[in-house]
């Protein structure tokens, strides 16, 4: 269900690779355009350890030290802490009203802390990757994830999250969640009539949430289901589809009058279409490529069920990474539906893929430059491992919460 809407999602985005990107992978065509395999065809070399003190890496440790004010007292209290990456540099976010907004072009770290009722703090640390971040980006979000975790001791459980494929986890934290194109520099700022582009937003519930995309200026990006805003500048128009219900319309209302016109000092003239009153404003279908005369049923984009549910029973695969000869090392150690926790030990960083997920353990003498390499590398332990890029994907230390972790063993 999943992977169609993520397909459905790239195609609503006007990304023609939403499919291919997710089809699933055959790993011994993986090694091709990773480094070559090593002892035998359970080994493969991931990245080079010894890429720790290149330029690049200075360069990171240095952005790393000097953001580390922007971290301060993270953690300390109750509720939610986002840090936007803007230009290799953490940017402390305002977390308004349980709505998030997130920009495809950018990264973002997200902590969220819980009191328990033992009085201590439970930590669950997201690192999100936008489709169009650039690997740079990801790379240092990557870094301040691992600043983040060293900071609060290793008992966060740290979660990867990349964009249209986040956990239910993640969405949980917030009443909708909306994904702009771009960039930060993008978002809902001041406009001249004269130069503003236009740009379609569709409000539409899975689950809980709302999710808020923006999809292609197309009348073919409308339905009958749910909620549209055409964003022309100074005049924005809400249609309210028939059959779209009142979450979604509320969360329309808010991006207009809480986002678009605040940001635009009250400028911009809000103009409410419903239902069938679509077909009378012809100003609103010549910002369009064409007017249509009926609506297409909505497509769903599947819902929040199962997306962090664990068959515990599927197989098993159990692989070591370690750092042998200056590069780290990926190998196959265990292929079976029982594993038990004596074949794991601490000296290392392990996987095991189970039910289309990875679940990583940071092993305690693990050190931070590993954690990092395994942070920037999880898309090709993922492939290697005969997962798919965009698997849910959780790491775990002994200090933090491993009780998803602790049922993947038989013992």
């Amino acid at each position: 269900m999943f992977r169609k809407a993520l397909n459905l999602y790239s195609k609503l985005a006007g990304n023609d690779e939403g499919e291919s990107s997710t089809r699933s992978v055959n790993p011994s065509k993986v090694l091709s355009s990773m480094s070559a395999a090593v002892d035998g065809d359970n080994k493969w070399k991931l990245t080079n350890i010894g890429g720790i003190g290149s330029d690049e890496d200075k360069n990171l440790r240095e952005q790393a030290a000097e953001s580390e004010t922007q971290f301060e007292g993270a953690g300390q209290s109750p509720g939610i802490e986002i840090w936007r990456i803007e230009k290799f540099t953490p940017q402390k976010q305002d977390a308004l009203a349980d709505n998030l907004s997130l920009y495809s072009g950018d990264a973002y770290i997200i902590l969220k802390t819980t009191e328990l009722e033992s009085g201590e703090y439970e930590w669950h640390l997201h690192y999100w990757i936008g489709k169009d971040s650039t690997k740079d980006e990801s790379g240092s979000a990557a870094y301040f994830t691992v600043n983040i975790d060293d900071l609060l001791n290793q008992k966060p459980v740290q979660h990867r999250e990349l964009q249209y494929s986040e956990t239910k986890r993640f969405h949980s934290y917030f009443r909708s969640v909306t994904y702009l194109d771009g960039g930060m520099d993008s978002g809902f700022k001041s406009v001249e009539p004269e130069v503003y582009k236009p740009r379609l937003l569709r409000m539409t519930g899975i689950g809980q949430t709302i999710r808020v995309l923006q999809v292609p200026l197309e009348a073919s990006s409308l339905n009958n289901g749910d909620v549209f805003i055409l964003d022309n500048g100074l005049t924005v128009y809400q249609f309210n589809a028939p059959n779209a219900n009142h979450n979604e319309r509320r969360r329309a209302m808010e991006i207009v009058q809480q986002d678009i016109r605040v940001q635009r000092d009250g400028q911009p003239e809000l103009i409410i279409l419903d239902g069938e009153e679509i077909f009378e404003c012809d100003e609103f279908w010549a910002l369009l490529d064409e007017k249509l005369s009926e609506l297409p049923d909505a497509e769903s984009l599947g819902d929040d069920d199962g997306t962090d549910d664990v068959d515990f029973t599927a197989p098993k695969k159990l692989f070591r990474i370690s750092d042998e000869s200056g590069s780290l090392i990926l190998s196959l150690e265990k292929e079976d539906d029982t594993l038990s926790e004596s074949d794991i030990d601490n000296d290392d960083i392990w996987a095991i893929a189970c039910d289309g997920k990875c679940f990583i353990y940071i092993g305690e003498r693990t050190n931070k430059d590993e954690k990092f390499y395994v942070w920037n590398s999880c898309s090709s332990i993922l492939l290697a491992a005969g997962l798919e890029e965009d698997a849910p994907t959780t790491f775990v230390s002994k200090q933090s919460d491993v009780s998803v972790w602790n049922q993947l063993f038989n013992n």
